[in-house]
């Protein structure tokens, strides 16, 4: 009896720590290239929260490519800017919960 009550608390136990390990953020991630399709490395990425303001800021790498991790759930608006490049703005990005866009 006294075993299956210890099994019980350790399944508890576990399924408790697993659920507080839940991700609710979601990931923003992709790729930037020139007209001809040329990777445009060491762009600079910003991607802000419309509803707080708060901003994440990233480069991409040599293949043009970017991510964004835990973001928090909401409406974005995504900024690129590379020398010799006109700026980009892409606006009404909606990212959900576990979203990996």
């Amino acid at each position: 009896m006294l075993l299956k009550r210890i099994e019980l608390s350790l399944l508890i136990c576990l399924f408790g720590a697993s659920a507080l390990a839940q991700e609710f953020r979601a990931t923003l991630q992709g790729g930037i290239a020139d007209p001809s399709q040329a990777a445009v490395p060491k762009a600079a990425v910003t991607l802000k929260n419309l509803e707080t303001g708060i901003q994440h800021e990233t480069t991409s790498d040599a293949a043009g490519h970017y991510v964004f991790t835990f973001v928090p759930p909401g409406s974005y608006t995504l900024t690129v800017k590379a020398a010799g490049f006109k700026t980009t703005i892409r606006e009404g990005i909606l990212l959900s919960i576990h979203d990996n866009l």
